[in-house]
Order: structure tokens, then sequence, then C-alpha cells
């Protein structure tokens, strides 16, 4: 039988201990930019994005900051005359950024430019000649080109899939959409080898929009999946492979008609309905796209939560364990967070529209006490507290698989041990434990093992 040593931390699950993971970095306020859109982007240990209006020109401007929050940096201020306005975030290939805007520019209709991460060398490196539709996208880069879409323009005027080189002299119209069998499209593509994915809105087979892929070539074209809102409607968001898999949300569908996540194989094939929003648990992204790290995928609402002003979500990449992490309820620390999640090893970056300024850039740490990972463990099969509320003096129900011994360690509201004992699971799966001279209060659990995983946590009450 294996011998391991496991830890149990009591951990607040209330609103101090959520608000202990979450983190205001900064906070718009008009002339320094307002309402951040799209993602952020993380280049070492600095978050560049991107306001739709504030700052000098008062259109919005291109901003850089330290990944604590430090040495926030107005790099470049729009203004109406120039490309502005977009809810797409921007792209980095080497040291120069590129985004997309929908309005703006030579033509009025938006275009691409680029620009270098200090904030010089700004470049229209090219200008649409129609109303293009480029509100949500972003471009993906591959070797000395990037890839986009739009949602009018192109041949049809259905909107097209185009690229241009990194010095913005050579533009293509790779492949011109046809409405309403292609559907019409907002996001943003994503590429594995050769071979773009993207998603459209509306259009498709039932009307309700499609997944497709097409090769970086502008053929081979094929319409993956086609929504039919009893599964899911309208993805306005990005799709993200894990594997063989793409993972994505719609906006409208599913059980409650308050959007889905999905899976679908990048075939085509085995299209599974993973979670059905229902505003508790969150109501779809219009623009984001999930974000995986390890086995679980991350990802905001827009609005739902406990306070109808969004949330953070995880789920697992095989659809189980979706758990709300954090809702946002606070006009100071943001509301209605938009886009998508950043990750960076434990921590997780983002942005809000709202606030009681004009949005904030946010942080939220995916570690609990200590800096342990929460991630659960399947050698736990149950662990409870009984009674709860109780008066100091309870019974622990711990079910653990081929362990010979584990420590169980008591903690109080602030985090300072008040009890520790070495239990052997052999013996059983009940402990009694008594903590009566400790005041009325939460205590917090957790269960770790030796290389550092969370097996386990809650929470009880003493009442005296």
């Amino acid at each position: 039988m294996k011998r391991i040593s496991l830890t149990i931390v009591f951990y607040f699950f209330t609103l101090g201990a959520t608000n202990a993971q979450y983190n205001v970095l900064f906070n718009f306020n008009g002339n320094n930019g307002g309402g951040p859109t799209g993602s952020l982007l993380k280049s070492g240990n600095t978050l560049y994005g991107r306001s739709n209006y504030g700052g000098v020109g008062g259109a919005g401007n291109i901003f850089s900051i330290d990944t604590n929050g430090g040495n926030f940096h107005d790099l470049f201020d729009f203004n109406n005359s120039q490309l502005n306005y977009s809810n797409g975030g921007l792209t980095l290939c080497g040291s120069v950024l590129y985004g997309m805007a929908n309005d703006g520019g030579v033509n009025g209709h938006g275009g691409i430019f680029s620009i270098h991460t200090d904030g010089s060398g700004y470049k229209d490196m090219h200008d649409f000649s129609s109303n293009c539709g480029v509100d949500a996208g972003s471009l993906i880069v591959s070797g000395n080109r990037l890839f986009g879409m739009a949602y009018f323009d192109g041949l049809n005027g259905d909107g097209c899939v185009f690229s241009i080189d990194t010095s913005g002299k050579v533009f293509k119209d790779i492949y011109d959409f046809t409405y309403p069998q292609d559907g019409q499209h907002l996001a943003s593509l994503i590429l594995s080898g050769k071979i773009l994915y993207g998603m459209a809105f509306n259009g498709g087979v039932h009307g309700f929009g499609c997944i497709f892929s097409l090769d970086t070539a502008g053929v081979a074209y094929t319409d993956l999946y086609d929504f039919d809102s009893i599964h899911g409607s309208t993805p306005y968001g990005s799709l993200v492979l894990v594997g063989n898999k793409l993972y994505g949300e719609t906006l409208w569908g599913g059980a409650n008609n308050d959007g889905v996540i999905f899976s679908v194989n990048i075939n085509g094939s085995n299209y599974k309905d993973l979670v059905d929003f229902n505003g508790k648990n969150g109501n779809s992204s219009i623009f984001g796209s999930l974000t995986p790290v390890g086995a679980q995928l991350y990802g905001l609402t827009e609005s739902g939560g406990d306070s109808n002003a969004g949330c953070i979500f995880s789920i697992d990449t095989n659809g189980s364990n979706y758990k709300v992490l954090y809702s946002f309820d606070s006009v100071i620390g943001g509301r209605y967070p938009i886009g998508s999640l950043t990750s960076s090893g434990d921590i997780l970056y983002g942005t809000t529209s709202t606030a009681d300024s004009d949005g904030t850039i946010f942080s939220f740490n995916l570690s609990g006490l200590n800096g342990i990972p929460i991630a659960k463990d399947s050698s736990i099969c149950c662990l409870s507290v009984y009674p709860n509320p109780n008066n100091g003096i309870f019974n622990l129900q711990l079910g653990i698989r081929n362990y010979e011994s584990c420590r169980v360690e008591v903690y109080n509201a602030l985090v300072e041990q008040v009890y520790q004992k070495t239990l052997r699971p052999a013996q059983g799966d009940n402990y009694g434990i008594d903590l009566s001279n400790e005041a009325s209060g939460i205590y917090l659990y957790r269960v770790l093992s030796e290389d550092g995983r969370l097996l386990g946590t809650g929470k009880f009450v003493i009442e005296k």
C-alpha cells in the first residue's frame, strides 16, 4: 500500500476569501482610457491591451501594464480620424503589436494597424474599402502572415477570410463567404498546422450559425457543424483547440436559451453540449473564448452569476465539474467582464467594462492558501464535517483510497493553525475532533498531497 502524507487545511469559500484571490490591478478613469476591450495580451511580465474611449484623443488607446499592476503606460491614443473601435484584442509578432478596427481610417470603414511595443512606429497597414465588420475579431499570426475575418466586404459582400503580411504590403482575400449557407463571422480564427477554424454567428443549415475549417491557402472550406438552437445557437466568440477537440460557447440556445459550452472533434463529429447556462451559473460571453489551463477550461460570462454582473468559471475538458469561481458583484471591484481570460501559470488576467471608474484590469489567483494549486484529486471519494454548524466537537468523514496515513490541520479565519493530528485511514473514515476551546466562527480545511495536489477543501462553523 502506498504511503503518503496528506494535509487538510481549512479554506474560506466566503466572499472575503474569494476577494483574496480576486484583485483589481488598475482602474481606468477616462483620461487614461475607458472601456477596455478584447483580451489582454501577455509578453514576459507585461500585459498589453486597448480601450474603446477616453485617452488624449477621446477614441481609446493602446496601453501596457506590469502583471503586478504597476507601470501603466498609455502607449498610443487614437483619434476619430484614425483606425479605432473594436472589441478585438492585440496580436504580437516580435516586438510589434497588430490589431484591427471597424471604424476610422482613410475610407471610414476601419482597417488593420501595427505599433511597436514601446508605443512608437504606429502604422495604418490596410484600410477596408467597405463596412468590413471586424467588431470582435483579432488577428492570428503564422510566420510572416496575419489572418483575420470580416463579416462584410469580400467578393459577395458577405464577409471574407483574409491574410496580410506583417509589413502590410500584401493583402489577400483568400476566401469569400456566401450568406446564408456560410453565415456571418465576427470573431477570431484559430490555427492548427495549416488549417484555420472559425465560427459564424448565424446562417448555416439551420440558420443558427456553424463551425468551419479552411486551409491557409483559402481552399478546402468545410462546414464542420451546424448549430440547431436546441444544443446551442449564435456563437459570437472564438474557438480553442485542446488535443483533437474544439471548445467554445454560444450566446443563445441550449436548455435555458442562455447559451452553452460545447465541444466537438476537429472533423466535426461528436458534438457535445457540455453545460447549459441558466443565469445563476452565468450567461454566455458575447465575445470571449475559453482559456485552457492544464485539464481545465476557464472563462468569463458578461452577465449572470450571483448578482447578474458576470462571473469567472471553470470546467474540466471532459465536460465535468463546472464551477463558478467568482461572481462579480461590486461596483468598486468591477462588473460585466468582457473578452477572454489570459493565463500565466496560476494567475488569470482580464478586464471589466464597468466599475466606479471606466473599467478595470483584474487578476484572479488559481492558487489556494500558501500558493498550492486548487486541483481536486481522485484519491478522496468523500469529505465532510458533521454536525455543521457544531459546538466545536464534530466528526470528520474522510474517505481516502490506498493511503496509510494523513495529517489533519484546522485553521481559523485568520489562517492560524489551531489543530493538527495524524490519522490512519485504514482504521476507518470517521474521526472525532474536539475544538471546544476555540471561539465561535468559521474554520477552514483542505487536503493536500506531498506533491502539492489539492485533494479536498471545505469549511465548518462553530456556534456557542
